[in-house]
């Protein structure tokens, strides 16, 4: 079972995507800040993290970083407000994975998290 870690400051769109996931039949965990994604990256080792760019306690690219430090074949999906294209190229320059614009529907942010499920299958082999 793929394990996801979603990443959002606002409790709302956090909970609401996990139980949308975890009815999808994934393992999900939840992180409303940045420290707490590090911290249950290290922790829990999951194979994809969906990761909002805006957040309390510091960027999301820094999460990024240190995700990709930590294991370089974690698959990450950005989430971010602003569609600005100096973010999009530093999100990729970091590791990012895909880059989606909010808001953005359920079923598209499924599509995604099925491709990434691919190349976390593919890296495995």
């Amino acid at each position: 079972m793929l394990k996801l870690l979603i990443v959002e400051d606002y409790e709302l769109i956090l909970n609401e995507m996990a139980d949308n996931l975890a009815n999808q039949g994934y393992a999900v965990l939840k992180a409303a800040t940045g420290q707490a994604a590090i911290d249950l990256i290290k922790e829990q080792n999951p194979q994809i993290i969906i990761l909002d760019l805006n957040l309390k306690d510091m960027s999301g690219l820094q999460v990024l970083r240190e995700a990709k430090a930590f294991n370089p074949k974690i698959c990450v999906i950005v989430l971010t407000g602003f569609d600005v294209e100096t973010t999009k190229e530093k999100s990729f320059q970091q590791g990012a994975d895909y880059f989606l614009v909010k808001p953005i529907p359920l079923a598209k942010l499924k599509e995604f998290i099925a491709q990434a499920a691919k190349t976390v299958s593919n890296n495995r082999q």
